[in-house]
């Protein structure tokens, strides 16, 4: 599961060549993982999805077919493909979880790979626009460790949002731990701003104001000021 999160997270846009063939890096590094996990998953009793898992999944399934069907409707065939391999990487990851995950530390583990692995693209992201060669040759766009700046506002606010909720819901109690993840935040955020990516970028306002309904007192409040500075800026 940790190898599919990196892989989607740094090398779902680049492929490689089998004779005439151009196959997708991701897409065989999942079939490769479901492969490996197979006998895992058997000898586990299966995937077993709980209600908690079905109310997640179901609504996953539904948007993953809206969204295939529109991108083969307004898209060409070559981008139409590559978003499907990418979105069904993450539905894979999505029905893994729960044969994978066995206790808190299991999900700890993969919230790690993903916090350390997403502030990486980020940071890799600033120093591509702090380096002036570097920053005319993106056209002043980044891309941190992914293959595009949309491919990397897209899949930043997927790590920036849930470590908001951690950091708002004292997730982390340690004070020294707590500073770091508002500092991986910080610098997450403003990766994200120098990848000039509008869809990254405004993904974060309903994101956060459905994250602001969700919880209670002081988490809410904070989250809501935090809209209201963004829509300032």
């Amino acid at each position: 599961i940790a190898a599919l999160i990196v892989g989607q997270l740094t090398l779902s846009t680049y492929s490689y060549n089998i004779g005439p063939q151009r196959l997708s890096v991701i897409f065989s590094w999942t079939v490769l993982s479901i492969l490996i996990l197979l006998p895992i998953i058997r000898q586990r009793g299966g995937i077993k999805l709980g209600g908690r898992v079905r109310r997640i999944a179901i609504p996953a399934i539904i948007l993953f077919c809206v969204v295939t069907m529109a991108n083969f409707v307004s898209l060409d065939m070559a981008s139409s493909l590559q978003y499907f391999r990418q979105e069904l990487t993450w539905l894979v990851i999505l029905f893994l979880l729960p044969a994978a995950v066995k206790n808190e530390s299991d999900l700890k583990r993969l919230a790690l790979v993903a916090l350390l692995v997403g502030s990486a693209s980020a940071m890799f992201g600033l120093i591509q626009y702090f380096t002036p060669a570097l920053r005319d040759e993106l056209e002043g766009r980044v891309l941190g460790l992914a293959g595009s700046p949309v491919h990397f506002g897209f899949t930043v606010p997927l790590v920036l949002l849930p470590t908001i909720s951690m950091y708002l819901l004292k997730g982390v109690a340690n004070p020294r731990y707590r500073k770091l993840i508002l500092l991986l935040i910080i610098l997450m955020a403003v990766g994200l701003y120098f990848s000039f990516t509008r869809t990254g970028i405004f993904s974060l306002v309903p994101a956060i104001l459905v994250m602001a309904l969700l919880m209670k007192g002081k988490p809410r409040k904070e989250l809501l000021l935090l809209l209201l500075l963004a829509g300032s800026a």
